[in-house]
């Protein structure tokens, strides 16, 4: 996991050098880290150019899957440090105009009422991205319809999109 994490502050920074200064780490150690992941999975994690670094295809893929895996991590503890008690930290939302307006207050009414150390995010986003945020684990729950342009090219992709439990 510390590899992961490491390779994952690399593409966020940009560069191995910045990435090693946030992470407090040397930039030698870094590399290492680097290289083990490349090892591992046999293929390069990511493209170095002038400027810096930015993932190749495989690094995408491998940045999303530790992107739902932190989510999970982060659930853990806060459920680990709650004593199991999972409704407290924070529950990330996306949600439609509609859903927002109408049925989503009286819920979190509620839900503040049952659980007052739950912090709730809520969000707009349609489409693509929506899909994408559920799979890395930025969000917990979408809820809402799709727009008509959406639902014809998601029906290929993905027929039906489910809460991460």
């Amino acid at each position: 996991m510390n590899l992961l994490f490491r390779f994952q502050a690399i593409a966020e920074a940009g560069s191995v050098r910045r990435a090693a200064e946030r992470l407090n780490i040397t930039q030698p150690a870094l590399s290492r880290s680097l290289a083990q992941l490349e090892k591992h999975y046999a293929q390069p994690l990511l493209e170095r150019h002038a400027r810096g670094v930015r993932p190749t295809g495989f690094g995408q893929r491998l940045l999303s899957t530790i992107s739902r895996l932190a989510r999970d991590w982060e659930l853990a503890e806060i459920e680990l440090a709650s004593g199991g008690r999972l409704a407290e930290g924070l529950l990330r939302i996306n949600a439609g105009p509609l859903w927002s307006a109408v049925a989503l207050p009286a819920i979190l009414v509620k839900l503040h009422q049952m659980f007052p150390n739950l912090v709730v995010e809520i969000g707009n986003r349609s489409g693509a991205a929506v899909n994408a945020d559920l799979m890395e684990g930025r969000i917990d729950v979408s809820f809402g319809g799709m727009h008509a342009a959406d639902m014809l090219s998601s029906q290929t992709r993905n027929p039906r999109i489910y809460p991460r439990s």
